[in-house]
């Protein structure tokens, strides 16, 4: 009977299985987002440990969207993981310019942002306008 509580105790305690995909779960601001304000620094929740090697601005960012809805320009950032990486806070170097609305770029491919455990960021796309 001890073994069998001791199986149970140690089910209990055990760590939560890390998530089957490495994805974005959530955007501040979310996507549609009007009136945000030019000072916010934009965040994304993901699924899993964010690798701090890999998630950079090389590999995440944000861009203006022109009118034509092609990229206007990308913008100057820094990227600092929070939360035990589970919180990327894309922090632009300078106030977001008004007028335009803005998506988060995730790059794809071998080069892409990735998880402690290697894998790469899901797609993803959301915009928000600051105006």
């Amino acid at each position: 009977m001890r073994a069998l509580w001791t199986a149970l105790l140690a089910l209990g305690c055990a760590e939560e299985p890390a998530p089957e995909v490495f994805e974005v779960v959530s955007s501040m601001p979310e996507d549609g987002a009007a009136d945000v304000p030019e000072a916010l620094a934009p965040e994304l929740r993901v699924s899993g440990e964010a690798d701090p090697v890999t998630c950079t601005p090389d590999t995440l960012g944000l861009g203006a969207l022109a009118a034509h809805g092609g990229l206007a320009f990308e913008v100057g950032l820094s990227v600092t993981l929070k939360d035990e990486g589970r919180k990327i806070v894309l922090a632009p170097d300078e106030p977001l310019p008004q007028g335009f609305t803005y998506a988060y770029l995730v790059r794809a491919g071998s080069d892409a942002c990735s998880d402690t455990l290697g894998r790469s960021l899901g797609p993803f796309y959301a915009e928000f306008t600051v105006p």
